[in-house]
């Protein structure tokens, strides 16, 4: 995810918070939590993965990261997780999965950024297979609106949840946010998405 990072990079370039949702081992923790005054909030919730971002980060002293081994949802309770149909086992089995893994406490963004403290976040990367647009509508809007949301669109993954990009496209056009791709040029409808990674800014 070259493009991607670097365009992360760029964002976070004068500090702030970084909330990286479904950091799976850590590339965007671990690249980006070394960045002059950058705070992670790193959200993974399979225990492998988990796991292997702890290690990850305790490996890179210089990376200012909390991990939070959890997920977010619509309401606190327990998530079940498994393997999709093309063996991703990061992705949340309410989504579609053919087999449950494990069981994952959920909290919902309030009590993540209540507990974490957290006013202001200077870019959110989300990445969880087509689960996104539950969170975003669990999200406090009326108190917390990140300057920048680098998400995954991953066609078939939103189809699956029975979303789509329009639909999407609009809920954050409603909320002030303009899309474009990781390279930077506009989002036009029907546009190949690089790396399925697009950036919505505020307006």
């Amino acid at each position: 995810e070259a493009w991607s990072l670097r365009l992360a990079s760029k964002l976070l370039a004068g500090g702030g918070t970084l909330l990286d949702v479904g950091a799976a081992w850590g590339l965007f923790t671990c690249s980006l939590g070394v960045l002059p005054g950058v705070r992670v909030l790193s959200v993974e919730p399979t225990p492998v993965s988990s796991t292997r971002l702890q290690k990850n980060i305790a490996r890179n002293p210089s990376v200012r990261a909390s991990v939070y081994s959890m997920a977010l949802g619509e309401a606190p309770g327990v998530l079940p997780m498994g393997l999709t149909v093309d063996g991703n086992r990061l992705t949340m089995s309410a989504i579609m999965c053919h087999s449950i893994g494990h069981y994952a406490a959920m909290v919902t963004p309030t009590m993540l950024l209540a507990s974490a403290e957290v006013d202001h976040i200077r870019l959110m990367k989300i990445d969880v297979e087509g689960y996104e647009m539950r969170i975003f509508r669990a999200w406090p809007w009326d108190r917390i609106r990140p300057d920048h949301i680098l998400a995954e669109f991953n066609l078939s993954a939103i189809a699956a949840a029975g979303e789509n990009i329009e639909a999407m496209l609009k809920f954050f056009a409603e909320r002030g946010y303009t899309a474009r791709c990781v390279d930077e040029k506009p989002y036009r409808a029907g546009m190949k998405i690089l790396e399925e990674n697009l950036l919505l800014s505020r307006v």
